[in-house]
């Protein structure tokens, strides 16, 4: 999406983003939203179904995993950890 609205290709822009950032632009984006998915869980008033649709998850499942690869456990089990 974000090369197509640049008018280049996927290739040149994460080799430009790689060579720029030390990252690819996956791996930004996926610390983005883990950072976005933990202010999220750290909202009381927010359900975990709720921070899920803000950060545009199709279901529980795929954003459980999400979180679970980068935090090392669940997001109900983050959430009672830290309230």
């Amino acid at each position: 999406m974000y090369a197509d609205r640049l008018f280049i290709s996927r290739k040149h822009l994460t080799r430009m983003v790689k060579d720029v950032t030390g990252f690819g632009p996956k791996a930004i984006l996926e610390e983005i939203a883990i950072s976005e998915a933990v202010i999220l869980m750290n909202v009381s008033s927010m359900s975990v179904k709720d921070a899920m649709q803000e950060l545009n998850f199709s279901d529980y499942g795929t954003f459980s995993n999400f979180f679970k690869l980068h935090l090392g456990q669940s997001p109900m089990t983050y959430r009672n950890q830290s309230l």
